[in-house]
């Protein structure tokens, strides 16, 4: 079992994070008609809270084992509950995704195929922890297993919860042996990082596939699988920043939103900004204090810019010329929530840049399928992997990155076991 040699993450506990809070001591299962084993992880969020109405409650209040001996369990399974944070979703940081990233890691070298990780997490940001461990976990470890995120629009003392129903779902979905890989269950329906975003404030329907990539759902207690989840063909490798979680910072890439109720001028003012922080805005710096310690740390250039646009990746032509001039790589997303964003489409991507004549100086870069903010964590972990790997990061190569994203591999479903 996961065994608790630190505190407990979250308010309730103290809050310095460190990789060394769990160690592993893990049974190996035996093989022949062996019990399916489900290490359950919770990380806080509404499905673990509770109370004094649908939208005032504390996250956290309900911990991992009481979540699961509540839950109706599927037969033939053995599920260990273990608390990972105690948060709300909203105060996820990149130091959580890597607390978070080396216990699936570890938890999966542990487990045997047809075996699953299930996390409960809160649905303000559960599609960018997935999108996280989608980048980072190497496939070779998920093969045959399965991560299985869940989480509920309302507190578990609610009225009408739907939390029981999401985790008694989750729960069968990583009993199945139809499919492998990372997931996320709610409402029925099962979605596949990074395709899938929060589409809804409040209803219990809130999540919703984008471009059109649909997994599965459980329909009257039955897993049906149409696709395999996405694979990811590269993994970045983010082992410089394991040594030091509590202060892990990934690059500063920033999303800059097209705003037709903002000048040029205020445009072009707010992306030189973020390139070079101004004397004013160094000077005032940016609170990221992690842990007890209060720590101030001045504004980081923009090693990369997310933009975005309006349709197809859209921008005004005046900032369309400003940003291939600037001597990063520019990604053009789009904040409509559903498409693709066709390189060479709206925009000729291929000769913006400084030097037309020069591949090297063409700087703008298509996301694809991948939503602004999810295209942003790609670029600060294709950063992080290149500086680890002691190469440049070149628009080229980000290229490569975005490619697999462009028309996503889908795969059909394995046999039912």
């Amino acid at each position: 079992m996961f065994q608790k040699a630190g505190p407990v993450f979250g308010k309730y506990q103290n809050k310095r994070i460190s990789l060394g809070d769990f160690k592993l001591d893990l049974p190996i299962p035996g093989t022949e008609n062996r019990k399916t084993r489900i290490l359950f992880f919770a990380t806080g969020g509404t499905i673990s809270a509770k109370g004094t109405s649908d939208f005032t409650y504390d996250p956290g209040a309900v911990g991992a084992r009481q979540m699961i001996g509540a839950a109706r369990k599927p037969r033939n399974t053995r599920i260990e509950p273990h608390d990972v944070f105690r948060i709300d979703s909203k105060s996820i940081e990149p130091k959580h995704w890597l607390v978070l990233q080396r216990q699936v890691i570890s938890a999966l070298d542990a487990i045997e195929k047809g075996d699953a990780i299930v996390i409960a997490h809160g649905t303000d940001t559960m599609e960018m922890t997935a999108a996280f461990l989608h980048f980072t976990v190497p496939g070779e470890k998920l093969e045959g297993k399965k991560i299985v995120f869940v989480g509920s629009m309302k507190p578990s003392d609610s009225a009408t919860p739907d939390g029981e129903k999401n985790l008694r779902d989750a729960l069968r979905l990583a009993k199945s042996k139809t499919f492998s890989g990372i997931v996320a269950m709610m409402n029925g329906k099962i979605f596949s990082p990074p395709y899938f975003r929060k589409g809804h404030t409040v209803d219990v329907d809130a999540f919703k596939r984008i471009n059109g990539l649909e997994i599965g759902k459980l329909k009257n207690g039955k897993v049906i699988i149409r696709n395999q989840p996405v694979a990811a063909s590269w993994t970045a490798n983010i082992d410089m920043l394991a040594d030091h979680p509590q202060d892990a910072m990934l690059p500063n890439v920033p999303v800059i939103h097209v705003q037709s109720n903002a000048t040029v001028a205020e445009m072009k003012n707010r992306i030189a900004n973020e390139i070079r922080p101004s004397a004013a805005t160094r000077s005032a710096g940016n609170d990221f204090s992690h842990s007890d310690d209060e720590q101030r740390m001045p504004s980081r250039p923009a090693g990369a810019i997310v933009v975005a646009g309006t349709g197809n990746g859209t921008m005004h032509d005046d900032i369309e010329q400003y940003l291939a001039k600037v001597g990063i790589p520019v990604v053009r997303a789009s904040k409509v929530g559903d498409g693709e964003v066709v390189r060479n489409g709206a925009a000729k991507d291929d000769a913006l840049g400084p030097r037309q004549d020069d591949r090297e100086a063409r700087n703008f870069v298509c996301a694809g399928k991948l939503m602004p903010e999810t295209a942003a964590l790609l670029v600060q972990l294709a950063m992080v992997d290149a500086e680890s790997r002691g190469i440049p990061l070149t628009a080229d190569r980000l290229r490569e990155r975005f490619a697999e994203y462009q028309s996503p591999e889908f795969r059909p479903p394995a046999s039912a076991a």
